[in-house]
């Protein structure tokens, strides 16, 4: 008996999905839906390629997307070297700064504010430290060495003594080591360091070189100006929309007053020096996520700023000549940074994030006090009437 031969159906045919195995069957398409595919990778390429963003965040989005992988084997890998007692530093540290254009995870963070803690382990301290030390040291990349220090920051404002004491004597051993070679990179050391890979990557360094310069101030002054990393007391302060109780710069006797406050000062012209002036940089959501940081800070530094020119009002016209005449340039520095202040806040205003933080109302010291102050401090006798007391 003839069999009569099967029909083959033509090239362009499609075939039902039940008569093909499920792989065969996805990868059969008919010309529209091909069609319709390769458009959906043109936008995409195009969403990624052709974007409005800046070039540092679409090269870095990019990155990101590549190096996920990457990311989890670093954090893995720092994990399986570390000791056994540390490997939940490790992993959290690498974590908290990788590639992934974003501040810092929260969960990252609170494990390592566990470590930080006052009366937690000396030892997991000392490693936390020593890590993060080394990683400025070695990191190339500026997403990784912000994101580092948004990191330091953040364990600043809540740490213990063990933590805090530690950062500063690395500080202290750094400026001394700074003398003899400027060229070295570690931690508050990173005045020469640049991310080379792109225009965009240059800028980015250079914010996060400033960053870093006032973290460095900060902690040089935190030990004597505790107010830094406390809570906001009283009933309120800037930005809580509350009365913000006075700081401990209204109690200064004029020695004091007249070594605190030129510092408070040199830490706000720090901070100032971290104002995102571009596109670039204020839509990056690192760079943000520093900036409220920073933000929390001036509104604290500002009223000891303001507190401080309060007193010192008080107090000139008994001041020696000595006093007197530093006072002045304290005056006339006050004056000059609430508008570089007032212009920090008007920046930060108009940025999305921003947008329900209440700042607070600058008043800076009148300039027609000025001559008055000219005038007595050239006057002033060697020795003030009241003897640098209360």
């Amino acid at each position: 008996t003839l069999r009569r031969p099967r029909r083959r159906a033509p090239a362009h045919a499609v075939l039902p999905p039940d008569s093909l195995s499920p792989a065969r069957a996805e990868s059969i398409q008919t010309p529209q839906q091909q069609q319709a595919s390769l458009s959906r990778r043109e936008h995409t390429q195009q969403s990624i390629g052709k974007s409005n963003l800046p070039n540092s965040l679409r090269e870095t989005c990019t990155m990101a997307s590549k190096t996920s992988y990457f990311d989890h084997a670093s954090a893995a890998f720092a994990a399986a070297s570390a000791p056994k007692e540390f490997k939940h530093i490790a992993t959290a540290v690498e974590k908290a700064t990788n590639n992934d254009v974003v501040v810092p995870k929260e969960k990252h963070v609170q494990t390592l504010l566990e470590v930080v803690r006052p009366g937690a382990s000396i030892a997991e301290s000392t490693y936390l430290v020593q890590y993060l030390s080394n990683q400025v040291g070695t990191t190339k990349k500026w997403l990784c060495m912000l994101k580092t220090h948004i990191l330091i920051h953040r364990l600043l404002t809540s740490a213990g003594e063990e933590f805090k004491g530690q950062l500063q004597r690395i500080q202290r051993a750094v400026a001394e080591e700074r003398g003899r070679d400027s060229r070295e990179k570690t931690l508050f050391s990173i005045r020469n360091w640049k991310d080379d890979s792109g225009a965009d990557a240059a800028e980015m360094s250079g914010w996060t070189r400033s960053y870093a310069n006032y973290l460095e101030e900060y902690v040089i002054n935190m030990a004597d100006i505790p107010v830094l990393h406390a809570g906001t007391s009283g009933g309120g302060g800037f930005g809580s929309g509350g009365a913000a109780a006075a700081t401990a710069m209204r109690s200064y006797n004029e020695t004091d007053l007249m070594n605190k406050l030129p510092r408070v000062q040199q830490m706000m012209r720090r901070l100032l020096d971290c104002e995102a002036v571009n596109d670039n940089l204020t839509s990056n959501e690192v760079v943000v996520g520093a900036t409220a940081l920073l933000m929390k800070d001036s509104f604290k530094l500002y009223r000891m700023v303001n507190d401080g020119v309060i007193r010192l009002i008080d107090m000139f016209f008994d001041m020696g000549k000595l006093h007197a005449m530093k006072a002045l340039d304290v005056y006339k520095r006050a004056t000059s940074q609430g508008e570089d202040l007032e212009r920090f806040y008007r920046t930060a205003n108009s940025l999305p994030y921003f947008s329900d933080t209440k700042f607070p109302q600058i008043e800076n010291p009148p300039a027609s006090f000025l001559t008055t102050m000219e005038e007595y401090a050239r006057g002033a006798a060697t020795e003030g009437a009241g003897g640098g007391g209360a």
